[in-house]
């Protein structure tokens, strides 16, 4: 259990974990373990960068602290999830339709303009929803935060598991094609967690947004590639944060 859960660290972070970590724990069946634990490396992620955010937002300017709060965000999670948008989006703009070619650009290390593009923008609006949710209520940025990337990387491992791999040699894992009862549960308690802790109607609608981010970015690929890929997984990551963020500063503007 305990290489199962240093490698979801590993693989969804730039945390100093690989130490405790040999070659033979990387093997297929323990990637296959450590996608249970993808929800909990981010609540671990969560921890770090919520608590630091209201370290940082209580002695910096709330622009400066937003940019603050990104640049700690990015450099723990190593930019990772960022790459994938990138070469998704890369992969995507070239327009091929053939499998083959597809799955060249996104092994391809060259980040062309579509790439920039979506980095720019993918990191202006994370930007703007901090700093908006920072102006508001510092705790409510901290509770965001941590939703975001509790939820995201849940998505991810039900993404994983009921979605084939695209390539036959990878980090990647042969998904069941259903979820383990570990991912069930999993997704109830943040359900039962969220309905009693967070407003009815906002987290019925958070769920439903990223269900349909979820399967709509699913079936996009399957129709691409015919499955997934680590770029796949790490862009909706990153969507999925994105879109968890915007919901939370439209619900509790004060416009709202």
């Amino acid at each position: 259990m305990l290489k199962a859960m240093l490698l979801a660290i590993g693989l969804l972070s730039q945390l100093p974990v690989a130490r405790f970590l040999s070659p033979e724990d990387y093997s297929q069946a323990n990637r296959q373990r450590a996608v249970h634990y993808f929800a909990f490396t981010g609540l671990f992620l969560a921890a770090i960068i919520g608590s630091c955010s209201l370290v940082i937002s209580s002695a910096l300017p709330d622009l400066a602290a937003s940019a603050i709060i990104l640049l700690l965000w990015v450099l723990i999670t190593g930019a990772l999830h960022l790459d994938g948008l990138a070469d998704c989006s890369d992969a995507l703009a070239a327009g091929h339709r053939d499998r083959a070619s597809v799955l060249t650009i996104l092994k391809t290390p060259e980040c062309g303009a579509m790439a920039v593009v979506a980095l720019v923008l993918q990191l202006l609006l994370k930007l703007a929803f901090i700093h908006a949710l920072l102006s508001q209520f510092h705790v409510q940025l901290a509770v965001a935060i941590g939703c975001a990337l509790v939820c995201a990387r849940l998505w991810a491992s039900l993404y994983m598991q009921t979605t084939p791999y695209a390539r036959e040699q990878g980090l990647g894992i042969a998904g069941p094609g259903r979820p383990s009862t570990a991912i069930i549960v999993q997704c109830c308690a943040l359900l039962t967690v969220s309905f009693w802790w967070l407003p009815a109607g906002f987290t019925a609608a958070l769920f439903c947004l990223q269900a349909l981010v979820f399967f709509s970015w699913r079936q996009l690929w399957l129709n691409r590639i015919n499955g997934y890929t680590g770029d796949c997984v790490g862009a909706m990551i990153e969507l999925q944060e994105t879109t968890i963020l915007c919901l939370f500063t439209v619900y509790f503007s004060p416009a709202a």
